[in-house]
């Protein structure tokens, strides 16, 4: 939310002060893996919302994409939530460390974004970038998914990281 205008006098209680606060989520506890084509929780990487409210988000995900290469990230959302993804990712046709082909599309949050990295490259860390605009209808928890999607595992990198601010 809007951070709040002040007036001499008024108490000023914890929650105004924290309204609108830029946080953070981070799974800084290691890399996570998925070898099949069903999304999974990206652990850590959720986080609480509140009804009728908007936030802004900004995902930053390390990764290494199967030999086929590719991967796919999506969200799971509480209820009634609207959102708007602008995400960038290397596509799925790279096939080095050296050359990029880059993307650049807009989804809703269940709607699978494939992501492509360089095919027979050990540990290329590849990045994808997302920053979402969520209104929600219900309170729920936000919470980033990933999965494999043809053949081979999927790897999400540790120290990804999801930035995230109410707005309003």
């Amino acid at each position: 939310m809007p951070y709040p205008t002040f007036t001499a006098g008024q108490r000023v209680l914890a929650a105004d002060l924290n309204a609108g606060k830029l946080e953070f989520v981070t799974n800084a506890g290691g890399a996570q893996t998925n070898a099949t084509t069903t999304f999974v929780d990206a652990t850590d990487l959720g986080f609480a919302v509140e009804a009728s409210a908007r936030y802004k988000i900004h995902v930053l995900i390390g990764y290494d994409a199967p030999t086929t290469p590719d991967i796919k990230f999506d969200w799971s959302m509480p209820s009634g939530a609207a959102t708007a993804r602008n995400c960038e990712y290397l596509v799925a046709t790279t096939t080095t460390n050296i050359d990029s082909n880059m993307a650049k599309i807009r989804r809703g949050a269940t709607t699978a974004v494939i992501a492509g990295g360089p095919n027979a490259v050990a540990n290329a860390f590849s990045v994808y970038e997302e920053v979402t605009d969520l209104i929600t209808v219900s309170a729920g928890t936000a919470q980033f998914r990933f999965a494999a999607s043809g053949v081979g595992t999927a790897t999400l990198q540790a120290d990804s990281i999801i930035y995230y601010q109410r707005i309003e």
